[in-house]
Order: structure tokens, then C-alpha cells, then sequence
């Protein structure tokens, strides 16, 4: 599935951290993939690990935190197109990892050592071809691999903004969603387990903080619609002098075993 997903966050890097800041997406997200840290680490005396689309890498870092691997045991990979966070990403983590952290844009067709876990943590919305990066991930695991991938859906709070905007412009969305993995996978044939992870965010309810918020949904979008009908859309969030809302997100499990 083709979809025109770029997005720039390096425009809205203040936006996103905002978003970082007031919810707790990471640790909730974390806390769900927890008994998976411990399978992938299981009865493995090394670790070859992908983390596909790093950002900054401050999710791995947490994620690295929690599975206390010895960093003799660990071999980790990134890729990450934004040359800029790819490298900070390699270097927060280089701690983690006593071989030097290979890093590229994006996966090498050739020459990449199979993986043991590959981490793709709300990543795959961005993806140009759904279908093409699954099927090279898949490709990329080690043949008793584990690949774990967070990704949101209609059932998600701020995909809200995603249908509003893109429905007022006449166009589709052009980033994936979790229905379209749902899909492919289907397609595909790929067998995986699905969780349901909740989460909330909050905070104080001004003007620019509801901007803050649209400019991370919508990045360059953003200026080609009126802002106050998607300024309301944060009304039935309302609680005293704070948005709060509790919402969800899905994990995907998928073992290499089971293909």
C-alpha cells in the first residue's frame, strides 16, 4: 500500500516534544511491551537488534533501560532517514552497546546482519509502501526473530485531527494507520498477535498549547486549513482548565517462528 506519508519533524520538533511531554504514551507502550523485552532477550547470549525508525532514539533508550542487557550482548542497528536525529540516536545509545552502532536512512537491501528483535515504535505511519517495508523487515529477521510494532488507529484521539483535516481538503490520509496494517498483514499472510495499549494526555488548556498539538498532527498541513474548526475539536477534552484524554494504541507481535 502506497501512500504519499512523508513528514517533517524537524519543523515541528518543539511540537513533538510537547506531545512527549504531557502524555504517557512511551510508558504505557513500554509497560505493554515488557514481557517481550524478556523473550527477545531469553536464552540468547547475543542480541541483534533493528530499532526501525529511531528518531532521536530517546524511546530506545527507555526501551534499553528496561531490558538491562549486558552491553557485551548487544548489537544494535538503526534506521532513521532524519540524518540529523540518526546520528544523536547513535550516540545516546552507543552506552548500551560495546560494537560500535551501525546506522543508516533506511534498511540496506543487502549486507545487514539478520536480526534477533526489530522495534518499530509508531513508525510505519510514515512508510512510503506499507507493504514493501513490512515484507523487508520480515526478510530482515533472524529465522527465531521477534518484530514489535506500535501503531494507532481510528479508535486513536488524535486521528481525529487526521480524518477532520484530510476529509475538509477532499484527500485521503496519507499516512498509515493501524486498519491498514491490519490489512496487510492480512494479505500477506503473516501471522502476529495484536494488544491494545492505553494512554492518556493532558494538559493546560490554552490556545497554543491546542496548536502545539495540531502542528505535531498536521506538520505542513496545517496552513492549508482554518485553524479554529480544528482548535473546537479539542472541546470535548475539556476538564476544568486541562485537555485530558485516554486513549489507545495497538501493538503488534510478530515471531518469526510462526511464519
Amino acid at each position: 500500500m502506497t501512500k504519499n506519508a512523508a513528514k517533517d519533524f524537524g519543523a515541528i520538533e518543539a511540537d513533538y516534544d510537547f506531545f512527549i511531554a504531557t502524555t504517557d504514551e512511551a510508558e504505557r507502550g513500554l509497560d505493554a511491551f515488557s514481557p517481550y523485552i524478556d523473550e527477545a532477550g531469553e536464552a540468547r547470549q547475543s542480541i541483534r537488534m533493528l530499532d526501525f525508525g529511531c528518531g532521536g532514539g530517546d524511546f530506545s533508550a527507555k526501551f534499553l533501560t528496561q531490558a538491562d542487557w549486558s552491553p557485551d550482548r548487544l548489537t544494535l542497528s538503526l534506521v532513521e532517514p532524519v540524518e540529523g536525529q540518526r546520528i544523536h540516536a547513535a550516540d545516546l545509545l552507543q552506552r548500551f552497546a560495546d560494537k560500535p552502532i551501525a546506522h543508516w536512512p533506511a534498511l540496506p537491501e543487502t549486507g545487514a546482519t539478520p536480526f534477533d528483535l526489530i522495534l518499530s515504535n509508531h513508525v510505519l505511519y510514515y512508510v512510503p509502501d506499507l507493504e514493501v517495508t513490512l515484507k523487508q523487515l520480515i526478510a530482515a529477521l533472524a529465522p527465531d526473530g521477534l518484530m514489535l510494532i506500535a501503531l494507532a488507529g481510528r479508535t486513536n484521539s488524535l486521528i481525529r485531527f487526521w480524518d477532520y483535516a484530510f476529509d475538509a481538503m477532499g484527500k485521503a490520509i496519507p499516512y498509515h494507520l493501524s486498519e491498514d496494517l491490519d490489512q496487510t498483514l492480512a494479505r500477506l499472510g503473516i501471522a502476529h498477535d495484536r494488544e491494545t495499549v492505553a494512554y492518556s494526555m493532558r494538559f493546560p488548556d490554552t490556545r497554543e498549547n491546542r496548536m502545539k498539538i495540531l502542528r505535531f498532527a498536521l506538520a505542513d498541513h496545517l496552513s492549508e486549513l482554518p485553524t479554529q474548526p480544528l482548535l473546537d475539536l479539542f472541546d470535548d477534552w475539556v476538564k476544568g482548565d486541562q485537555i485530558d484524554t485516554r486513549t489507545v494504541f495497538s501493538h503488534y507481535i510478530i515471531r518469526a517462528t510462526n511464519l
